[in-house]
């Protein structure tokens, strides 16, 4: 039900300025909790909805609907933090997992159909392919980027 939730809303999930905002930001962070103290791995729940992020997000790069790689990039942010979180906890393994679909499904999906790139980007995230970086514009105008390339991401195993 969550992930069909998710979906029903992530196609033109605007961020920080949907209407959906607050339920999207809420349900991600009581789902995948962000905290220092969170215990390391993923319960049962985290683990089948994360698989089924996967599934979707591999679709995403495939060209295909719904855009739920544009409601993650929204509220899951940048990766590397903040918060810095030393333990693999849900959030460490889903944002792992998901920032490593993207080092190698964004080229692909940049090349073989940029008209549909913006679709699977919420509107204060751009891709650039040369660098293979996307870059989050805050509110307040700051911004920050994520070297895809440069990530260092061990093997994730759902």
């Amino acid at each position: 039900m969550v992930n069909d939730l998710l979906e029903s809303i992530a196609n033109d999930f605007q961020g920080i300025d949907d209407r959906f905002w607050s339920f999207a930001i809420g349900l991600w962070h009581d789902t995948f909790p962000f905290h220092q103290n969170e215990a390391a791995g993923l319960d049962p729940f985290q683990q089948r909805l994360a698989l089924h992020l996967k599934a979707k997000v591999t679709d995403n790069m495939q060209g295909w609907y719904p855009a739920i790689t544009r409601l993650i990039l929204a509220v899951q942010g940048p990766h590397g933090g903040p918060p810095i979180i030393e333990r693999r906890s849900a959030y460490v393994i889903l944002g792992d997992l998901f920032y490593d679909q993207l080092r190698t499904g964004l080229p692909k999906l940049a090349k073989d159909m940029p008209d549909k790139l913006s679709d699977y980007l919420p509107p204060s995230v751009t891709y650039d392919l040369a660098s293979n970086t996307l870059t989050r514009t805050y509110i307040r105008g700051n911004q920050r980027q994520t070297d895809l390339n440069a990530l260092q991401i061990g093997l994730v195993d759902l």
